[in-house]
């Protein structure tokens, strides 16, 4: 594994790492792994990501148009989250 993808992969661990500590917010974390795909290597795992993503993009939109984090919102964050600190 390359050095870059190394650093990528820190990245993105140090994001789920943010989020979970409640030190960045939902948009904050999508942004910082949208930009780690913008410059990614990871081919074989950016699909994967990039539907997470999206995922947690329309739940994002949903709670921005003033929807409520409920539990089941949240549950559905964590396990998108979840999946992605799982394949790092």
């Amino acid at each position: 594994m390359s050095e870059f993808i190394d650093r990528q992969i820190n990245q993105l661990k140090k994001l789920v790492d943010d989020y979970r500590a409640a030190n960045i917010t939902l948009n904050k974390f999508i942004m910082g792994v949208e930009a780690i795909l913008a410059l990614s290597e990871m081919s074989n795992f950016r699909n994967e990501l990039e539907e997470r993503v999206a995922i947690l993009e329309e739940i994002n939109a949903y709670l921005i148009d003033g929807g409520q984090k409920t539990g089941k919102i949240s549950q559905k964050i964590d396990e998108q989250i979840s999946f992605i600190e799982n394949e790092l």
